[in-house]
């Protein structure tokens, strides 16, 4: 996210943090393991998931999202 969307390191952990943590700031979730589906994306297709959101259809040609707000 820091390379692709110009965001700050702070921001782009609390982008993740609030992506893959539990409510109200619990700890993060354990569940990137083994054979997860999380290893079938690259890096910079979760920063765009993270940054636009999983709905936002970011990856779509001529799409122009709106990035969710900062944590």
């Amino acid at each position: 996210m820091v390379a692709l969307f110009a965001v700050s390191a702070a921001e782009a952990v609390a982008r993740i943090d609030r992506r893959w943590s539990g409510a109200a700031g619990a700890r993060p979730r354990v569940w990137i393991v083994g054979r997860d589906i999380v290893y079938h994306q690259t890096p910079d297709d979760w920063a765009g998931d993270i940054y636009y959101g999983p709905d936002s259809r970011w990856w779509k040609p001529g799409a122009t999202p709106t990035p969710l707000p900062p944590p």
